[in-house]
């Protein structure tokens, strides 16, 4: 079984420290395998090995549009997060590093069938990780494994404006453009339809069965007072939670262990604070 978070829309400082604390607890045997989707506020992340000049706005002026800038620990080069993009982060133990290429050609693999449903062909490009309509980007790939255990992930254009190569060289690749759904669609596509689609698509690829974290006021008994969490700051995750709640073989509740429990309301108060 593998824990699914749905955090929303969120700052990407937010996620990434939710996705640290997981990825320690996983990476202990502390956690099972948790999966975070998130749709991020304006972003960009400069990999490891991302070159200076494919950031082709400063820190400073990015932030007087209202983008964040983060240098992480992925590979790859700079990537944009922002509306309208759909991004899935993994953090999965793996029990050999040659796992890792597998890792990435699951999340291609789920990404090409996420096209090949709305009847688009999408294809891998030998020189560059990632999934491509034509010549242009419709999902970047980059991840970290640390202690055997994986970060970060994947970011699929769902209806991304897609003038952000005028902030960035996107993925450090100069010879080809972006692309996002509805553009290769000509219409509007729901949001929530298409995190469905690729999140089925990902657990067929990985062979888990996906849980929703669906969070109850049991389980945030003690988190509650000591971080002083509010019920309205989970009305989204309760609402959702309550409309497709996550239930075992023998149909009871599956159970979120507790340091999924004390990381997601960490990720709360941060976001209170």
């Amino acid at each position: 079984m593998t824990t699914l978070i749905d955090v929303g829309r969120q700052r990407f400082a937010d996620t990434w420290a939710l996705q640290r604390e997981l990825h320690d607890a996983v990476a202990r045997g502390e956690e099972r395998a948790t999966w975070i989707v998130v749709e991020h506020e304006p972003v960009v992340t400069l990999g490891r090995n991302a070159k200076k000049e494919h950031l082709l706005l400063s820190k400073e002026l990015l932030a007087a549009r209202g983008v964040d800038c983060f240098e992480i620990e992925r590979g790859g080069d700079v990537t944009y997060h922002g509306p309208g993009q759909l991004v899935v982060y993994p953090i999965v133990r793996l029990e050999r590093f040659r796992e890792v290429v597998p890792v990435v050609s699951a999340m291609e693999a789920a990404a090409i069938a996420t096209c090949a449903h709305y009847g688009l062909e999408a294809t891998r490009w030998e020189k560059h990780r990632g999934v491509y309509v034509g010549e242009n980007q419709i999902c970047a790939i980059g991840i970290s494994v640390r202690q055997m255990t994986t970060m970060h992930g994947l970011a699929f254009n769902v209806s991304t404006a897609l003038d952000y190569d005028r902030l960035i060289t996107p993925c450090g690749i100069s010879e080809r453009g972006v692309t996002s759904l509805e553009r290769e669609l000509g219409r509007e596509v729901d949001f929530e339809e298409t995190k469905r689609v690729l999140l089925d698509s990902l657990a067929r690829e990985f062979d888990v069965t996906l849980s929703e974290f669906d969070v109850t006021l049991s389980e945030f008994d003690v988190t509650l007072s000591e971080f002083d969490v509010t019920l309205s700051e989970f009305d989204v995750t309760l609402s959702e939670g309550a409309k497709r709640r996550s239930r075992s073989a023998n149909g009871s509740p599956s159970p979120v262990p507790a340091s999924t429990a004390l990381a997601y309301a960490r990720s709360a108060q941060r976001d209170k604070s």
